[in-house]
């Protein structure tokens, strides 16, 4: 066996150099009983310069770690966590490292797995760190994994902690120093998508409703960028929101609703959803007068002045816009910065379809009669207006 020094830099070195590995990993910790709390100058352990050494076989890797991991348990979960000068642990420098194969990172997460089934408080808490502790970047274990493309690592620990809601959901709202958390890794790297719905499960909405640095939404990532893998995922997701998510806007001043809308113009699969979500907002204002007992035409409006009834009008759905009409009469007047009115949107033939959606409305209403009657002055200025707008004629 190579002569051992008290370093960590030249144990490791000599043990990657054996020929017969069984037999010196046992002399060289019978030599050095504090195998696991050596340390050299630049704070780096055994683990360390094992995670970046290229030259030792995986079969002696693998003997190497399992024979470190029974001798000193305690010491080996502490120098797994354990920071170097750069604030990397012995697991960053195993996932960022190119030469590090599939054979060790099984290995390591055979250890992780072992750690986190012992069930003790210390285990337990020793497993978080593994996890959670952050790189300089901020990135957590599954971040690093994502970025470096180790999907096996990652399928496997959530695997793991599958069953552990409020360790799940702590992993998958996680952000790093970039504010982004797992929903946004999925969607950077183009894999693990069903994260939306564990976050869903675990009660992490908070994840998915978060803005990167970058300005990065999830929602308004996946409907900007909208691919037919996206819509279970959005229906799941915005179909159960609290409304008040609907009015976050991105960067650019647009609301998570009129992005549905938009979006749903140019995918036809969308509109159901859509349409759902005009309701929802529709009977949220309708619960919710606001001074003077009046519905305020002004929620869930744009950056760029649309309201409900404009959105509503984008959709094109005549029953839809004829109830917002009937509820929220004021919402027809509302002006975006272009100067148009919701109704401006119809052309002729919606507008005409929408004339005589209002009168059957009239019809059944008992307690509006007055005011959608057709000789009342408010359907005289709805349909004015519509035809104004959609025709240029006055009828």
């Amino acid at each position: 066996m190579p002569e051992l020094h008290q370093d960590a830099h030249d144990i490791a070195y000599s043990l990657s150099r054996s020929k017969s590995i069984e037999a010196d990993i046992y002399n060289c910790i019978a030599i050095n009983p504090n195998i696991m709390q050596i340390n050299c100058s630049s704070q780096m352990n055994i683990l360390h310069y094992l995670a970046i050494s290229s030259c030792v076989p995986e079969s002696n890797f693998t003997i190497i770690l399992k024979r470190l991991f029974a001798y000193d348990y305690h010491g080996f979960i502490n120098a797994l966590s354990t920071m170097n000068y750069e604030l990397s642990t012995p697991l960053h420098l195993f996932l960022s490292w190119k030469h590090t194969s599939e054979e060790r990172l099984d290995v390591l997460v055979d250890i992780l797995s072992a750690i986190y089934r012992r069930n003790d408080m210390t285990s337990q808490q020793a497993f978080i760190n593994a996890v959670f502790t952050k790189n300089p970047q901020g990135m957590n274990l599954i971040q690093l994994a994502f970025e470096h493309k180790r999907k096996s690592i990652i399928d496997r620990v959530i695997s793991l902690i599958e069953l552990d809601s409020a360790l799940l959901a702590k992993l998958l709202s996680t952000h790093d120093n970039y504010g982004r958390a797992l929903p946004h890794y999925t969607l950077y790297h183009k894999s693990h998508l069903h994260f939306f719905s564990l976050a869903c499960q675990t009660g992490a909405h908070q994840a998915i409703f978060a803005t990167d640095s970058a300005h990065v939404h999830p929602i308004h990532y996946m409907l900007k960028n909208y691919k037919p893998e996206y819509f279970d995922i959005l229906d799941m997701i915005l179909k159960n929101t609290i409304i008040t998510n609907l009015n976050i806007e991105d960067h650019t001043g647009h609301s998570i609703l009129h992005s549905v809308i938009n979006c749903a113009v140019e995918n036809p699969e969308l509109k159901f959803l859509a349409n759902h979500l005009v309701l929802r907002a529709l009977a949220h204002i309708d619960a919710n007068p606001g001074l003077f007992g009046y519905a305020n035409p002004f929620n869930f409006i744009n950056h760029n002045g649309d309201n409900i009834l404009h959105a509503a009008c984008t959709l094109g759905n005549i029953a839809m816009i004829a109830n917002i009409i009937q509820k929220l009469p004021q919402t027809q007047d509302v002006v975006n910065t272009h100067g148009d009115k919701p109704l401006s949107i119809l052309d002729t033939d919606q507008a005409k379809t929408l004339t005589a959606e209002l009168r059957e409305l009239n019809k059944s209403s008992t307690s509006d009669v007055e005011r959608f009657s057709p000789s009342s002055v408010a359907e005289k200025a709805i349909v004015s207006d519509i035809y104004t707008h959609a025709s240029g004629i006055t009828p």
